[in-house]
């Protein structure tokens, strides 16, 4: 070329440039919130994942991405006494109990998943009991992996399971019937549904989830198939057009499992918030789409598990091992994870 054509060459380039760059920002643009979501977030592992890399529950817990772990082999106690207590002190934050429920270490094998004790929460009526941990200054997105299993006589519960929630200053750990607004609370727990006759025990498991758009001043049940209770929000396509439906799960009484729940928090204001739960490694709910916050200082900052009975039931058991919390997907233990 000579020195005009390669002038000439030079301006179209510019021009060409110029309309690739807004074409890009203009099909960004056309982007819907929930695509945005869930082009941010990606697909989520499966099966192995830190816990496999790791077959020593020690080294597990030094790896770089676990920031809390919890076996209850350090706990001397029959009962965990609620409230700051020495004897747990450096793991669990605090425990709690109130009228019949109680947290108690189980010693016998067929109630310990690995080790010599797990954790039993036990109410009988109405109660509750349970354990938290809080980090500071939080975390905006969060891996929770527990173990669980249920008695064979248990007939469900109002709340049971493990969660991860925030809670702005002044806020009070529980805080039913207030809605979040993006700047005090939200709250994501691995349930249970069995308030429905026909429904077996110990329940469908569902996420209960507080947050910004719920239609009323209770939490939602949030469901694999993309079924809500309430019920309006899976009418307007809540969790946005890729959102995968998966077979809803009522889990077996009297055999472990390995669950795990993840919660990231959504850029505030915008709608790209997501959870989603493992059952034995394989992912069984992955939900888009959600506002938590309108704040960045608004952050997931503690995890617990719990059981809480509002009705006047007999008694109520389940036992819970091996609690890891992480940055990243945690998995079943080394030799769980295939």
């Amino acid at each position: 070329m000579n020195g005009t054509s390669d002038a000439l060459w030079a301006r179209h380039r510019v021009r060409l440039l110029r309309l690739v760059a807004c074409g890009a920002l203009l099909a960004l643009a056309n982007v819907s919130d929930g695509d945005r979501s869930e082009a941010k977030s990606g697909p989520l592992p499966e099966h192995e994942g830190l816990a496999a890399r790791h077959a020593d529950p020690q080294a597990l817990r030094r790896d770089p991405a676990v920031v809390f772990a919890e076996d209850a082999e350090t706990i001397a106690a029959d009962v965990v006494t609620s409230g700051f207590a020495r004897d747990h002190r450096e793991a669990w934050n605090n425990a709690w109990d109130h009228t019949w429920g109680r947290v108690r270490v189980a010693r016998d094998a067929p109630h310990v998943h690995r080790g010599a004790r797990a954790l039993e929460l036990g109410i009988h009526g109405r109660g509750g009991a349970g354990l938290s941990k809080r980090f500071s200054p939080g975390f905006d997105r969060l891996f929770l992996r527990y173990y669980i299993k249920y008695d064979e006589a248990f007939p469900g519960a109002h709340h049971v399971g493990g969660g991860l929630e925030g809670r702005a200053p002044g806020m009070p750990d529980a805080t039913p019937g207030i809605k979040p607004d993006g700047t005090n609370k939200f709250t994501a727990i691995l349930d249970h549904w069995a308030f429905e006759p026909s429904v077996p025990p110990p329940g469908y498991l569902v996420a209960y989830v507080y947050h910004m758009d719920q239609v009323h001043e209770w939490g939602e049940q949030f469901y694999p198939s993309g079924k809500t209770q309430p019920g309006t929000n899976a009418a307007r396509g809540f969790f946005g057009p890729s959102f995968v439906r998966r077979a809803d799960f009522i889990p077996e009484r009297g055999r472990w499992y390995c669950y795990e729940l993840m919660v990231q928090l959504n850029t505030p204001a915008q709608r790209d918030g997501r959870i989603a739960f493992w059952v034995d490694g394989r992912l069984a709910a992955d939900f888009f789409n959600l506002r938590f916050r309108t704040i960045d200082s608004l952050r997931i900052d503690r995890a617990e598990v719990s059981l809480y009975e509002s009705r006047p039931m007999g008694p109520q058991r389940v036992w819970i091992d091996d609690v890891v919390a992480a940055t990243s997907y945690i998995g079943p233990a080394a030799r769980e994870g295939r």
